[in-house]
């Protein structure tokens, strides 16, 4: 078996991190759910997506996660999990 350089290791290692990082981003979105993004005198005005575990039962967000998966979350808010209006259409940028 031949041996590895250093290099050949950090870029195994980078793949593989970067691998277990967008899995379990994935794993956490496709459980997630819409939750109320702006609330009005009567009612929700909006719902954002939240992955599982985004956010605590009285509403609020753990930041500890959405700044962890911040990048993901962007790209997924803005390709895939839009944010809705309280019609349940897509919000204009």
């Amino acid at each position: 078996m031949p041996k590895m350089g250093r290099s050949t290791r950090w870029l195994i290692a980078a793949v593989l991190g970067l691998f277990l990082y967008v899995g379990s981003y994935l794993h956490l979105t496709l459980q997630g759910a819409y939750v109320p993004g702006v609330d009005g005198a009567s009612g929700p005005k909006s719902y954002r997506w939240a992955p599982r575990n985004f956010v605590r039962a009285n509403g609020t967000i753990k930041y500890e996660l959405a700044y962890f998966y911040a990048p993901l979350y962007i790209l997924d808010s803005r390709l895939w999990h839009v944010h809705l209006d309280a019609a349940g259409g897509p919000l204009s940028p």
